[in-house]
C-alpha cells in the first residue's frame, strides 16, 4: 500500500469518527416536556453531578440567569421572580407568565447540557359539574325511565381561552 493511500485511508476513517460523534451526541440531547400552571412556580433541575463553577439558562436563546464569579444575574421580566441555585443548577421562576413557554437550556462550567426542558403554561382549569335530570316518566305496560347525566368540562386552548364542551 502506498503512502497517499494510507493517507486517504485515515482521512476516510477521520471523517466517519466525526460523523459518529456527531450522530451520537445528537442521540444523547433530551428535550423534556414539562407544563406549569400561570400564576404557579416552576423548577427546572438539571441531570448534573459535580462541582460547578458557573451556571447560564436561557429561554428560546435569550438569557434567563446566571451565576459565573459568585455573582447572581437575573435578566428582563425573570429579575425579582428567579433564583438559581448554585450548587445544583435548579432554576425556580414564580408567578409563571404566558410568556415564559419556550425552550429552556442550560449551560453548566461552560458546557451546553443535552437536557432541554419545552415548558408549556397553562390556564388553570376549573373543576367539572355533574348535573343529574331525570325526565319522561312514561307508564303502560312497562315504566321507563330516562336518565339524562350531563357532564360540563372547560376546555382550555393554548392561548388561555376556555370554552364548554357538554
Amino acid at each position: 500500500m502506498s503512502y497517499g493511500t494510507e493517507q486517504a485511508g485515515s482521512m476516510c476513517f477521520l471523517i466517519l469518527s466525526v460523523l459518529l460523534l456527531t450522530v451520537l451526541n445528537s442521540a444523547l440531547a433530551q428535550t423534556k416536556p414539562s407544563g406549569v400552571e400561570l400564576g404557579a412556580a416552576l423548577t427546572l433541575r438539571p441531570t448534573f453531578s459535580g462541582s460547578i463553577t458557573g451556571i447560564v439558562w436561557k429561554l428560546n436563546g435569550d438569557l434567563v440567569a446566571e451565576w459565573l464569579n459568585n455573582e447572581f444575574e437575573y435578566y428582563g421580566t425573570f429579575r425579582d421572580r428567579t433564583t438559581l441555585d448554585p450548587t445544583t443548577g435548579e432554576l425556580v421562576v414564580k408567578n409563571v407568565a404566558v410568556a415564559d413557554a419556550g425552550l429552556y437550556t442550560v449551560e453548566i462550567n461552560s458546557n451546553v447540557q443535552s437536557q432541554k426542558y419545552q415548558v408549556e403554561v397553562m390556564k388553570k382549569v376549573s373543576k367539572p359539574t355533574v348535573a343529574d335530570q331525570t325526565t319522561d316518566i312514561e307508564q303502560g305496560h312497562h315504566e321507563m325511565i330516562r336518565m339524562k347525566n350531563e357532564i360540563s368540562m372547560p376546555s382550555t386552548s393554548k392561548n388561555g381561552d376556555e370554552s364548554t364542551t357538554g
